[in-house]
C-alpha cells in the first residue's frame, strides 16, 4: 500500500481499467456456445493460469486493505492492483462512485467476525488466503486457522489452502493453529480422493516439514 491516499490519483488512475471493462466482459463471454458438459471437480493447484481471467488494474496505483466508508465494506488490493470487486463495476460512474468512499484501512484490526461480516467476498478463495496471510501477520493465528479451515470444508481439493495452512502452522509453531490444521487432516484422511490423500501424507513427511521450516518463503508477494 502506498504511503499516503491520494482520491483523485485513484480514480485518475481507474481510467485505464474502465477502458478494459467491455474488452475483458467480451473476452469473458465471448460468442454464445451450446451449454458445456459438467465436469467433475478439480482440483485448485498452484498455477498462473486461470480459467477466467480477471481485468487487468495494473493502472490502480493503490495498495492494501481499504473501508468503503458508505456500506462499512472492506476490499484488499494486492500488488497488481487487482481486488474482485472491480469486476463488477459497469461504467465509470459506477468506479467513481466505489473509488469515492474507499479509504485506508489498517489490517490489524482484522479478525474472523470482522471478516465475516465486512470483508468483501467476491472471489471467496482468493479474499480467504489474503485475510489469512494479514491476521497471521498480526499474530492472530487462531482466526487465521478458522477461516481457512472453513473454506477446505466447502472445497476440500483446494490445494493451495491445505499448503498454506500446514505452512503456516509449521512456521509459526502457534499450537491452535497446528490443532487445526491435524484436525483437518484426520478428517479428511483415507476418503475417496487420491490426489489429496497424496497432499496429506506429504504435510506428515520430515523433509518437507524441515524445507518448509527453513525455506525463505514469499506467498502472494507477502512474506510468510
Amino acid at each position: 500500500m502506498t504511503a499516503g491516499y491520494d482520491r483523485r490519483r485513484f480514480i485518475q488512475t481507474g481510467g485505464g481499467l474502465l477502458l478494459l471493462l467491455p474488452l475483458a466482459q467480451f473476452c469473458n463471454n465471448g460468442a454464445e456456445k451450446e451449454p458445456a458438459k459438467k465436469k467433475a471437480p478439480q482440483a485448485v493447484r498452484h498455477s498462473g493460469k486461470k480459467r477466467k481471467r480477471p481485468v487487468a488494474a495494473s493502472t490502480v496505483s493503490n495498495r492494501g486493505w481499504y473501508l468503503n466508508t458508505k456500506n462499512k465494506k472492506i476490499h484488499f488490493f494486492d500488488r497488481r492492483g487487482y481486488t474482485p470487486s472491480l469486476e463488477y463495476l459497469r461504467d465509470a460512474k459506477e468506479f467513481q462512485a466505489f473509488v469515492k468512499h474507499l479509504e485506508p484501512w489498517d489490517p490489524k484490526q482484522l479478525n474472523r467476525s470482522v471478516f465475516d461480516k465486512q470483508v468483501s467476498k467476491k472471489n471467496k478463495d482468493w479474499i480467504t488466503e489474503q485475510a489469512a496471510l494479514a491476521m497471521a501477520a498480526s499474530g492472530n493465528h487462531a482466526d487465521a486457522a478458522e477461516v481457512i479451515r472453513r473454506r477446505i470444508e466447502k472445497r476440500p481439493l483446494n490445494f493451495r489452502l491445505w499448503d498454506l495452512l500446514s505452512i503456516l502452522a509449521l512456521r509459526s509453531g502457534n499450537e491452535s493453529m497446528r490443532a487445526t490444521q491435524q484436525q483437518l487432516v484426520s478428517s479428511h484422511t483415507g476418503k475417496a480422493m487420491p490426489k489429496l490423500n497424496e497432499r496429506l501424507v506429504r504435510y506428515g513427511s520430515a523433509d518437507w516439514q524441515e524445507k518448509m521450516r527453513t525455506k525463505e518463503m514469499n506467498w502472494d508477494n507477502q512474506k510468510i
